[in-house]
């Protein structure tokens, strides 16, 4: 969506400022305990994985070993509610230690 790409390039902004590259982060999946057509695990990747492809496409290269699916671990919000469960599908970006 809309707000997904401005994001996207805020953190290049936020990388060139700070003199970070794509090594510089981890992109972490997530999914809901109900999406179970698939392994979580996978999906969440997936999820990571379609990201790092839309960093690509505006200049930031995330390695391969920094896309990683946490599956339904570590749920922000209620999967008992529709709501809930959309916001555990989502990708975190973890700054590594020592950008800033």
């Amino acid at each position: 969506d809309n707000l997904a790409r401005v994001n996207l390039l805020r953190l290049r902004t936020f990388l060139a400022q700070h003199g970070g590259t794509g090594d510089d982060i981890l992109l972490i999946g997530f999914a809901d305990k109900d999406e179970v057509r698939i392994p979580s695990e996978h999906l969440a990747h997936q999820r990571a994985e379609s990201v790092a492809t839309e960093l690509r496409a505006i200049g930031v290269i995330v390695p391969s070993e920094n896309i990683k699916g946490f599956g339904s671990e570590l749920p922000v919000a209620s999967n008992d509610i529709p709501e809930g469960r959309s916001k555990n599908r989502r990708v975190e970006v973890w700054v590594k230690n020592g950008l800033l």
